[in-house]
């Protein structure tokens, strides 16, 4: 009896200083959020995350962190927007505030609760977690560092062509302005304002708590775009491999394999997951500034796959979970939205015949999460006006537009037949985004294949397809774990060391193999070497090129003097990409509108359409940077139209 009570009172002490330890984290995390803002940020979300009051694991505690946080930004944004209004900067620092303090309240309910009825204040993590936030510091450092290793107009000069920074940068610096999602704040034509931006609210959301004005330059915005860019992406990959773990360990019922190998099977799920993070095109995806789609995408899969891997988990965690996961999405890239609603539904399902109480709490989320995404729904319908979405020609890679396709088949096959252990309402939830986003996929390519233009040309059905690989690789690398273990000794030493290392390079051969093949042809190749590289690896490469090779020096100096020059409007000619370098530009240097826009367009299409703008519009003032004497000699009869007062070309001398 004396031994049995002197471990209860040492487990009581452990326990108390824990609870105490926890306690302190958060309050010093408060102390530096006013104290020293951006240390404050980083403090706030590690200790937020990871003692928050969810989960038993570290990798889920992240998940359902990361889709709270964004579902929650989601709806205070889209309430501002429709009550037209905005939130001082220093209220949003308040809010977090708010919540760490909610976080406090939970510590010191839990020191007097049991754990076995709620989650430890301490969570466990693992090899794991440990690959995939290892995995997100490599991707960091690989995307964000070569640009933010130079000056703002250097690295400017290296995005100029990306396909999607011309609008998700302005995005930024408007949502920065603007103060939210509310546009009308601008002005009338604001290009881009009824997009779903999730990505750079959460962005401004972090300036704004960090300390940063809402007024700030745009072109003080650009090192802190490509911090955040890159960091989403590493975050998103993050959160994809985790998901992968989770599903492993859902796959791997109690009792069905050995306790050794139920371990290594979320190892190998994270480890595999990781190497097509690191070879596979996701580098590449984000190198396209594809952030909202990486996040949407993300967000969506670990939203599913956290919520309905077990029916106590439909109890517990998907009665918010699937909500607000579907208010990120829509917010993030609506076509995913549809996916996480068909787990929602089959949840509720879960939940009524259970009688659950949580029923009552998922019917008012979801109603508020509902209301939240219909202003999101003007996108649907909005930007497309005359033309079907599956018929609009894009210039991005195919990536692997086919295996995403065979893969989505083969692990719902898999799901169904073969899985049988999962419950099934736990299977048809996880499958839910496929069938979404699959079906998505398919009404694009038939608009496609209508309007006569081919599959792999139809931009909107090669980014839903690419959306398809990302909801099916987690679940996919999961199996692949499953299946693998059977070959891995039991017994822990050497021989079960090597056996994970060569499961795992053989994965890498296959990722490798696969995106070199199917990931579509990379103009800027050279020879046998590059054709076969791993596309992560060649994305990897071009991203160092951009910034160190070139006239990238030269056309940063240009582009410095170009960007305060408020009241013109800026068109790049000439070189790749001219289109997206003058939407940058002029968006950077005053918030873009579609007035501008149809400047820009018009320079690229027909220099004459452009003079006829001019003449009926004598306030339109050009200023062009012309990257070779050729293409400046194309706008030059605009100057001896127009004159100096309106028109003004700069030509980059190589």
């Amino acid at each position: 009896m004396t031994v049995t009570s002197d471990l209860r009172v040492q487990i009581q002490h452990s326990r108390a200083v824990n609870h105490s330890v926890a306690l302190g984290l958060l309050i010093m995390a408060i102390v530096l959020l006013w104290a020293n803002p951006m240390v404050g940020v980083v403090a706030a979300v590690a200790v937020g995350f990871t003692l928050a009051p969810w989960g038993r694991r570290l990798g889920e505690r992240l998940l359902v962190g990361a889709v709270v946080t964004a579902g929650s930004v989601a709806l205070i944004f889209a309430a501002l927007q429709v009550a037209s209004a905005s939130l001082p900067t220093l209220t949003w620092r308040m809010l977090v505030t708010a919540a760490l303090l909610g976080e406090i309240a939970a510590v010191v309910l839990r020191r007097s609760a049991q754990s076995r009825v709620t989650a430890p204040v301490w969570p466990v993590a693992g090899w794991s977690e440990g690959i995939a936030l290892g995995t997100g510091v490599v991707l960091f450092a690989a995307m964000g560092l070569p640009y933010l290793l130079v000056s703002n107009a250097h690295a400017l000069t290296a995005l100029l062509g990306g396909w999607d920074h011309s609008s998700h940068l302005t995005m930024f610096v408007q949502t920065m302005h603007a103060q939210g999602w509310n546009m009308s704040v601008l002005g009338d034509g604001v290009m881009f304002g009824i997009y779903p931006m999730l990505h750079t609210g959460l962005w401004s959301v972090g300036e704004w708590v960090a300390g940063v004005q809402a007024q700030t330059p745009g072109a003080e915005l650009i090192g802190p775009y490509l911090a955040w860019t890159s960091l989403t992406a590493a975050a998103s990959a993050v959160v994809l491999i985790l998901t992968a773990s989770v599903a492993a360990r859902a796959f791997v019922a109690r009792g069905s394999v050995s306790a050794a190998r139920e371990r290594i099977v979320p190892v190998l799920a994270t480890a595999f997951t990781a190497v097509w993070c690191l070879l596979g095109t996701f580098a590449l995806m984000a190198d396209y500034a594809f952030t909202n789609f990486l996040l949407g995408a993300t967000l969506a899969g670990a939203a599913v796959v956290v919520a309905t891997r077990s029916r106590q988990a439909m109890r517990t965690l998907g009665w918010f979970v699937l909500p607000l996961g579907a208010v990120a999405a829509t917010y993030a890239y609506p076509p995913l939205a549809g996916g996480v609603a068909i787990a929602a539904t089959i949840t509720f399902i879960v939940l009524v015949r259970d009688r659950s109480r949580a029923v009552v709490w998922m019917l008012a989320v979801t109603a508020a999460c509902g209301i939240a995404a219909l202003p999101a729904l003007r996108i649907i319908i909005e930007p497309f006006k005359g033309q079907s979405v599956g018929e609009i020609k894009g210039g991005i890679p195919a990536f692997e537009l086919w295996p995403a396709i065979v893969l989505a088949v083969v692990v719902t096959v898999v799901l169904l037949v073969v899985l049988r252990r999962v419950p099934i309402a736990c299977r048809l939830s996880m499958l839910g985004p496929l069938v979404a986003t699959g079906a998505v996929a398919a009404l694009f390519a038939v608009q496609a294949v209508v309007s006569g233009l081919a599959i792999s040309d139809s931009y909107y059905t090669k980014k839903v397809v690419y959306a398809l690989m990302l909801l099916v690789i987690p679940l996919a690398m999961a199996l692949a774990a499953v299946l693998a273990s059977r070959w891995i000794p039991a017994v822990r030493g050497a021989r079960r060391v090597v056996a994970a290392a060569v499961a795992v390079v053989v994965v890498a051969v296959a990722v490798s193999v696969t995106s070199a093949v199917f990931a579509g042809a990379r103009p800027d190749s050279d020879g046998v070497v590059a054709a076969v590289t791993p596309v992560g690896v060649w994305s990897m490469a071009q991203r160092v090129d951009r910034v160190t090779y070139g006239d990238t020096e030269g056309r940063a100096e240009l582009l410095a003097s170009s960007l305060v020059k408020p009241g013109w409007v800026t068109v790049v000619v000439g070189g790749r990409g001219e289109v997206e370098s003058g939407r940058t530009v002029a968006g950077l240097s005053s918030v873009l509108t579609w007035s501008d826009n149809s400047v820009i367009q018009a320079a690229h299409d027909d220099v004459r359409e452009l003079a006829r703008m001019m003449r009926n519009d004598p306030s339109l003032k050009v200023q062009f940077v012309a990257t070779e004497v050729p293409a400046a000699s194309q706008v030059t009869p605009l100057l001896a139209e127009f004159g100096s007062a309106r028109v003004t070309i700069e030509v980059l001398q190589r």
